[in-house]
């Protein structure tokens, strides 16, 4: 490769370095490199309330990231919450319905045992027993 600006033959340790060592100008590569830290720098550059302008839409309500819950108390009395919060209360009821739903589901599986475990006894007593009568009234 040749230097853009003065002609001369650049080998690869001279592509390691910023500038031609012929002239002094700088590589076309370390040019492009600085002007892209230089917007990465512009992105990440602290905004309105420390957050980076470049994480500014991602910011919700209350300063919180999206999807986050908002501090406690931060709802108005019958105010209806962004997506993804719940108010004080709503997660105790549906803590409450997760509660009721596990133990219907215990109570049935246990009839369900008791049942099965009821019809294979009676089931054992019938085969058994009329093998024990078969037994008894053929000799």
């Amino acid at each position: 490769m040749n230097c853009p600006n003065c002609g001369a033959a650049l080998g690869p340790a001279d592509l390691q370095q910023p500038a031609c060592r012929h002239c002094g100008a700088m590589h076309p590569h370390v040019a492009q490199a600085a002007a892209k830290v230089e917007v990465v720098k512009q992105l990440l550059a602290p905004g309105p309330g420390g957050v980076p302008a470049a994480l500014q839409g991602m910011m919700g309500a209350y300063g919180q990231p999206m999807g986050g819950v908002p501090p406690m108390g931060a709802f108005p009395p019958g105010a209806v919450p962004p997506m993804g919060a719940m108010p004080p209360g709503y997660a105790m009821a549906g803590h409450q319905a997760a509660l009721q739903v596990m133990n219907d589901v215990r109570r049935r599986t246990r009839t369900m045992v008791i049942v099965i475990t009821a019809v294979t006894l009676v089931f054992m007593l019938v085969v058994f027993g009329g093998v024990i009568a078969a037994v008894l009234f053929a000799g």
